[in-house]
C-alpha cells in the first residue's frame, strides 16, 4: 500500500465518520440549539472551542519542550558536581602551604629583623617572649601552633603601619593574630601595642625521629671463640 492510497482510505474514514456524527440525534439537538443562541454567544463558544483545540495541540510540544528544559536543568547540575569534584581533586594534588617543620627560635629572629629595620631605639622595644600554650581556633589539631607576643612602646601611627604590614609579610605559616594598641603614658600621639605573632606548622612525625636507630640483630651463634 502506497502513500496516496493510504491518505485516500482515511480521508473516507474520516468523512465517514463526520457524516454518522452529523447524522447522529445529539449531534441535530446540539445544533438547533447553537443556532436559536445570539450571535455574540455562538462567537464565544466558536471562540472558546478553539482556544481548547489549540491548547490541546499545543500541549504536546509544551510537553516536549518541559522535558528538554528538566533534561537540560539535570545536565547543568552533573556539570557542575564534576567541576566541583575536579576541584576537590586538585586540590587534594596540591602541597600545603604550612611548612612541615621550624627551626627553633626562627620567629624570634625574623621578628628582631623586622624590629631593626624600623630602626626603632631601645627605648621603643619592650619585651619579646614566647607565648606558653598559646592556641588558636584558627587552626585545627594537625597543626603545631607556636605564638610569640611582641611589645612596641612609643610609636606614631605610621610606625605602626608600617610594623603591622611587615610582621604580616613574615614568611610561610607565619601570621600576626592579635594586636593590643593604648595611647602612651604621658603622650597624645603616640602609642604602644603588643603583636600576638603564631607560627603555623603541619604536626607530622617522622617514624625515624621517633623510633630512633635500631641495632642490628646479632649473629644466631654468636663469635666463636678460640678453643
Amino acid at each position: 500500500m502506497d502513500l496516496s492510497s493510504l491518505k485516500e482510505q482515511l480521508s473516507d474514514q474520516f468523512k465517514d465518520l463526520k457524516d454518522r456524527v452529523q447524522e447522529s440525534s445529539l449531534y441535530i439537538e446540539l445544533k438547533e440549539k447553537f443556532e436559536v443562541l445570539p450571535s455574540r454567544m455562538q462567537k464565544l463558544i466558536l471562540g472558546g472551542g478553539a482556544a481548547l483545540i489549540a491548547l490541546f495541540l499545543l500541549s504536546f510540544p509544551y510537553a516536549n519542550l518541559s522535558d528538554s528544559w528538566s533534561y537540560e536543568e539535570q545536565f547543568t547540575e552533573n556539570r557542575e558536581l564534576i567541576r566541583e569534584l575536579l576541584r576537590a581533586s586538585s586540590t587534594l594534588k596540591e602541597s600545603s602551604p604550612l611548612p612541615t617543620s621550624v627551626a627553633p627560635g626562627g620567629i624570634e629572629a625574623r621578628v628582631r629583623q623586622v624590629i631593626q629595620e624600623l630602626r626603632l631605639t631601645p627605648e621603643q622595644v619592650g619585651n619579646i617572649q614566647a607565648v606558653p600554650g598559646a592556641k588558636t581556633r584558627l587552626a585545627s589539631s594537625a597543626v603545631n601552633q607556636e605564638a610569640l607576643s611582641v611589645q612596641l612602646k612609643k610609636l606614631n601611627l605610621r610606625q605602626i603601619m608600617e610594623a603591622s604590614y611587615r610582621l604580616q609579610n613574615l614568611g610561610t605559616g607565619i601570621q600576626p593574630i592579635s594586636l593590643q594598641m593604648h595611647r602612651s603614658a604621658g603622650e597624645t600621639h603616640y602609642f604602644d601595642v603588643i603583636y600576638k605573632i603564631f607560627q603555623f606548622s603541619l604536626n607530622i612525625a617522622g617514624g625515624a625521629e621517633e623510633g630512633g636507630g635500631e641495632k642490628a640483630p646479632s649473629p644466631r651463634g654468636g663469635a666463636r671463640g678460640s678453643r
